[in-house]
């Protein structure tokens, strides 16, 4: 029986069909019931026959015999409306599962009907469907209640409240059950969130590039199983070093081929068009950031595990999370605009809620980090006798729930390459060696560190192994390098591929990088002006300022080490709520004339 219903829940029901039963009033209110349990509108006819069945009472005399004995068909009948009590909210409700599951065994096996039975089960197919709630006039009533819109956390828990008692309709996967606004909380901003029918009938909701976690454990994965998906992540995490480089030098190359087709194309053209492939990317380098690892790792684990994965965005500071404003390396700014684009995704790990073989609920996840040996790198939420592994999770999560969930990445291409409106810099990096860009310095570079000891290396008059973006731009012009501190006049793409075949030794270097790197050269003005949010450009305009000032500041702060006096107390104060009134300038609530009287202001107490 459980085979039957596990099909038939999944639209393919393997239950009689209308031919198979002998009364044809059976087969036909069977197939009502599976037009309801889909989700299918009835026709006319059917709904005026389950009305005139449902209004069937017994006759006086049947009446009067049942108080002498027992009809036949008396257990059917009392099951049946005990199931419509349940339906109507009495002794403790029912699921839509549950009762999709009794009302199958009703039908199962059965060719013939009473009166009696045809009433009840008519009364309980109009009371279920009936009872099942439209749910925008759910969400309707909740904000007529509060008298706004609802929050994200509100909505999740009307969704799985609906979800646990409402009648799968799969019949209506992909369809749109309401769309509701959202009232604004914390960084989010006022939105719509879509709730659709998934392909199991029930509702989910989509937030555009992301959705809430799916914490239903669909899956069921046993030891050995958990234990390939671990393994097979070691194996990918273990070879793939930080690269958040490559999605810059892939937008390059595909604004090259953009112009080739059509020369006039602007930078921001090219951007709304441009859908770099995660997975491709780490093949193409061997490398990513946290969004091409999780991506990579979900693709390899579906693919050779059959265990789907979920990228999830979780918000945090990082080094390319903040506001790059000299003077506050030592106190991050969080660019709160850069994370509203991300949808959250400052950094990207991988959730896999699952099933025991006892059906308990259970959670990993995958921290998707370039840190070696984090010993968290892998966390197990198993069951416990006091509560489940998910709920472990949560306990431990430090402020998520089930009704405040993390989101899933739903588009990963989109929020990867929305990184690039605040890519102020970027890098690829392996055991000590980098290679990258600073486009607020203007340079492509290989680190110092990695480049004093090499012999015959051509430097810049700093001893860098660096070449200008404006230079670069221009590749086949010369500039004066220095090798082995003896100037040779270069051009600039001779260094470029002196600098790559170094890169080599070291990183997996695609054979177009040369010309990607040269086209991001030459497209450096544009992101400026055509892609970074604000205050990137005005911080780029500025930035010579902006670091005489951060480097005067910085040598001002009191540190461990150093006391000031009163008099110089008083100096960094002032300095202080200076530079405090330019980040609120550019950051709280950007006001570029604003910043540019505190820079002025700045420099005048800094003797700059």
């Amino acid at each position: 029986m459980s085979e039957i219903l596990s099909v038939g829940l999944e639209g393919t029901s393997s239950a009689p069909v209308e031919s198979s039963f002998e009364d044809p009033t059976v087969g036909r209110l069977h197939t009502i019931f599976q037009k309801l349990k889909t989700g299918g509108d009835l026709s006319r006819a059917e709904v005026e026959f389950l009305g005139e069945s449902a209004a069937i009472t017994d006759g006086y005399g049947a009446r009067l015999l049942s108080t002498v004995w027992t009809p036949a068909d008396e257990s059917s009948v009392q099951r049946i409306q005990s199931l419509s009590q349940r339906v109507l909210g009495e002794h403790g409700g029912i699921s839509g599962r549950e009762l999709i599951d009794n009302i199958e065994n009703f039908f199962a096996g059965r060719r013939t009907i009473t009166t009696r039975e045809l009433s009840s089960m008519a009364r309980l197919l109009k009371n279920s469907f009936a009872q099942d709630p439209i749910f925008a006039a759910v969400v309707n009533r909740l904000s007529i209640k509060e008298g706004r819109p609802p929050y994200r956390d509100e909505l999740i828990k009307l969704v799985a409240d609906h979800n646990k008692t409402a009648i799968p309709k799969p019949a209506r996967a992909g369809q749109l059950a309401a769309s509701v606004p959202i009232s604004a909380e914390g960084i989010d901003l006022p939105r719509s969130l879509e709730v659709r029918y998934n392909a199991q009938g029930l509702l989910e909701i989509f937030d555009g590039e992301v959705a809430p976690m799916d914490i239903s454990c669909s899956q069921t994965l046993t030891k050995p199983q958990v234990k390939e998906m671990e393994t097979l992540y070691q194996a990918i995490n273990d070879k793939t070093h930080f690269n958040n480089f490559a999605m810059v030098l892939e937008f390059a190359r595909f604004f090259r081929e953009a112009q080739s087709k059509k020369s006039d194309i602007t930078l921001r053209e090219a951007f709304d068009q441009f859908r770099p492939n995660l997975v491709s990317l780490f093949e193409k380098y061997q490398s990513g950031n946290c969004a091409v690892l999780a991506a990579k790792f979900c693709h390899e684990m579906e693919q050779q595990l059959g265990i789907h994965g979920q990228p999830l965005a979780k918000p945090t500071e990082n080094a390319w999370t903040g506001v790059p404003i000299p003077g506050t390396e030592d106190s991050q700014v969080k660019w709160l605009e850069f994370t509203q684009v991300v949808r959250g995704a400052d950094h990207t790990n991988v959730g896999v809620p699952y099933r025991d073989e006892q059906g308990r609920e259970c959670y990993t996840q995958f921290a998707c980090s370039f840190e070696p040996n984090k010993p968290d790198e892998i966390e197990r939420h198993l069951p416990t006798s006091q509560r489940s592994g998910l709920d472990h999770f949560f306990m431990m999560s430090g402020g998520y729930s089930r009704t405040y969930l993390p989101d899933q990445v739903l588009d990963s291409s989109t929020l990867a390459k929305n990184g690039l409106l605040a890519r102020f810099k970027a890098a690829m990096s392996r055991d000590g060696k980098t290679m990258g860009v600073d486009f607020l310095r203007g340079n492509f570079y290989l680190n110092p560190s990695w480049t004093k000891t090499l012999k015959g290396f051509p430097l810049n008059e700093k001893g860098m192994a660096s070449i200008d973006l404006v230079a670069l731009a221009t590749p086949d012009a010369k500039g004066t390098y220095f090798i082995d501190g003896k100037p040779v006049n270069m051009t600039h793409r001779e260094v470029l591929q002196i600098m790559l075949k170094e890169a080599s030794t070291v990183f997996a270097i695609p054979p177009d990088m040369e010309e990607n790197i040269i086209t991001m050269a030459q497209m450096a003005p544009l992101m400026s002006d055509q892609l970074y949010l604000q205050p990137l450009p005005f911080i780029q305009e500025h930035y010579a300022d902006l670091q005489a000032i951060g480097r005067k500041y910085n040598a001002m702060k009191p540190t461990m080490n150093r006391e000031l006096s009163s008099e110089q107390m008083d100096a960094f104060e002032q300095v202080r709520d200076a530079h405090d009134a330019l980040i609120d300038a550019l950051v709280l609530d950007y006001n570029p004339g604003k910043a540019l009287e505190a820079i002025q202001v700045l420099k005048k107490l800094l003797n700059i």
